[in-house]
């Protein structure tokens, strides 16, 4: 936008300099008439120009805004799913028999595309973009502590502790870890459905369409429950309801 007021206001200063001069008794009136059709001309170039970059701009805000509701909807579509089960589980003290491997499974996916479109982001919303770089930030440290955990802890942290010989201060101290990870988690759906609600007030009628398709394709293979729009908004109140609202 600021490149297009200046080469306006060029412009214009050039047409007017033009028309002053051909006003003059020295300056060749007869020219007047031909200078006003080039004028016009380049009037309509000009206008036709910053036109066509406005809609192409106006275009390319809409496909940067579904781009990034609907990977932003399969990502906290993950997280809803992995809290669900087995996150919320472990935050009750629910003993599953759990590998590292299997828990490994029961993680966020990484963002393919949102953090690949870099400046465009800007197209989107303020407020929007907050909570999504927000949420993009929550995952990240989910991820990471949840990887820290695997490295340095045993396979005994997810697993089945009724009949374990462990002493009961380090079954505590496991489950604390276990609490943490999920309270991780919790937040992070939290966040990242807020996330969803401010994209959709700023995407009019996309969000729906994103949200229909979306769910179209998890109903044949998986939970009926799973498949409804409202799924994702009662993973989010039963994580408040567990590990609290997030601090920001």
């Amino acid at each position: 936008m600021g490149k297009w007021l200046l080469v306006i206001a060029l412009y214009l200063s050039v047409l007017l300099l033009l028309i002053f001069y051909c006003g003059t008794e020295t300056g060749p009136a007869r020219v007047l008439p031909y200078l006003f059709s080039a004028s016009v001309g380049a009037t309509i170039a000009v206008l036709s120009t910053y036109l066509f970059e406005l809609s192409a701009r106006r275009r390319k805000k809409e496909l940067v805004k579904d781009i990034v509701y609907q990977e932003l909807l399969f990502l906290v579509f993950r997280c809803a799913w992995d809290f669900e089960t087995p996150w919320s589980k472990f935050w009750d003290g629910t003993d599953l028999n759990f590998s590292k491997e299997r828990v490994q499974k029961f993680r966020p996916d990484k963002s393919l595309i949102i953090e690949k479109l870099g400046a465009d982001l800007s197209l989107i919303d303020k407020r929007a973009l907050a909570r999504l770089l927000r949420f993009m930030q929550s995952i990240d440290l989910w991820r990471r502590d949840l990887e820290h955990t695997l490295y340095h802890e045993s396979a005994e942290l997810f697993g089945d502790h009724s009949k374990s010989s462990v002493d009961e201060d380090k079954r505590r101290e496991r489950e604390l870890v276990r609490r943490h990870l999920a309270r991780r988690l919790g937040e992070a759906v939290q966040i990242g459905w807020s996330a969803l609600e401010m994209m959709r007030a700023d995407m009019s009628k996309g969000a729906e369409r994103i949200d229909s398709e979306f769910r179209a394709s998890l109903a044949p293979r998986d939970r009926k429950d799973v498949a409804d729009p409202d799924f994702i908004r009662r993973v989010s109140d039963l994580a408040k309801e567990k590990v609290g609202a997030p601090l920001f």
